[in-house]
């Protein structure tokens, strides 16, 4: 299971707390929830199967198109399969809301359980850029 996230996605200036769930198969076929940091209810929870995550990879939160709110990026489900060599997952990434937004099809950007990716302007642009096992991308 990772850790979960916590940023402030709706600009309300209260942290949500970003966290994968799952029934018995942490890697794979998670739902992607946040709730409120204060305590007072669910922001939302991703049920659709198609979006699916995979809950022992971790989450990373930043804006990742320019506009005012945050995203959210993880890995998506990769078919359950623990520790596999590669690991077997997309990257998948949501708008702030819980909207599904994209999913990597590059197969050469894979994430699993006990990795996840990071978000980080390198070069001062507004371009964010994306990494995930050893690769660093243009997001």
């Amino acid at each position: 299971m990772a850790p979960p996230a916590v940023a402030d996605l709706d600009g309300a200036c209260m942290p949500a707390i970003v966290f994968h769930t799952y029934a018995w198969n942490y890697c794979g076929d998670g739902v992607l929830r946040a709730v409120r940091g204060d305590g007072s209810g669910r922001l939302f929870s991703v049920t659709d199967p198609r979006w699916r995550t995979m809950p022992g990879s971790g989450i990373a939160i930043g804006n990742i198109d320019a506009d005012p709110a945050p995203e959210i990026v993880t890995c998506a489900s990769g078919g359950g399969a623990c520790f596999s060599s590669p690991p077997t997952g997309q990257l998948i990434a949501f708008e702030g809301d819980g909207r599904f937004k994209w999913l990597s099809s590059d197969s050469r950007i894979v994430c699993g359980e006990g990795t996840g990716p990071a978000l980080a302007d390198l070069d001062a642009t507004p371009a964010q850029y994306g990494g995930s096992n050893y690769y660093v991308f243009a997001l």
